[in-house]
């Protein structure tokens, strides 16, 4: 069995990979990627569109990041620190691999990258720019992130 329930949008036995839930009473089918959104619909009553769902997604992901970075210093450094865990192998092997598996630590660096840019942050300490915080309506939350990690940071 496969980890993968949470969130429901990935199913290894469906033919493109998506998880799909169908018959929901006044929703009819929903795919994998749009189960987060059904969910909240569903149990807040919010009538947003799912865009609007998934900006308002991007500007707490985003403002999340910004308040780390402020009152603790967050940074890719302290995002790197988990990294040793990840590098040992598996305490179990996977049905489905040839061997239990570990993270090669030069395979990640660019993942970490990529997932820096798809949010639109700083690749070399894993801040949101000004640009970021501005497309996602936080432009005044840049300023005083980077004067409270300039705090936070020396604090340390």
């Amino acid at each position: 069995p496969v980890d993968a329930h949470f969130p429901l949008i990935y199913r290894s036995q469906a033919p493109d990979g998506y998880w799909r839930l169908a018959g929901i009473a006044g929703v009819g089918e929903i795919e994998g990627p749009s189960t987060e959104y059904h969910l909240f619909a569903a149990g807040t009553g919010v009538e947003w569109t799912e865009d609007a769902f998934m900006a308002a997604a991007e500007r707490v992901c985003t403002l999340e990041r910004a308040v780390q970075v402020r009152y603790f210093g967050r940074d890719r450094t302290a995002d790197e620190l988990v990294l040793p865990y990840f590098e040992q192998s598996e305490l179990y092997q996977n049905p489905f691999l040839d061997r239990r598996h570990s993270l090669d630590r030069q395979q990640c660096k660019p993942v970490l990258d990529e997932f820096y840019a798809l949010h639109g942050w700083d690749r070399e300490n894993g801040w949101p720019t000004e640009k970021a915080l501005g497309e996602v309506g936080l432009a005044d939350v840049y300023k005083p992130m980077v004067q409270g990690a300039s705090r936070a940071i020396a604090e340390d």
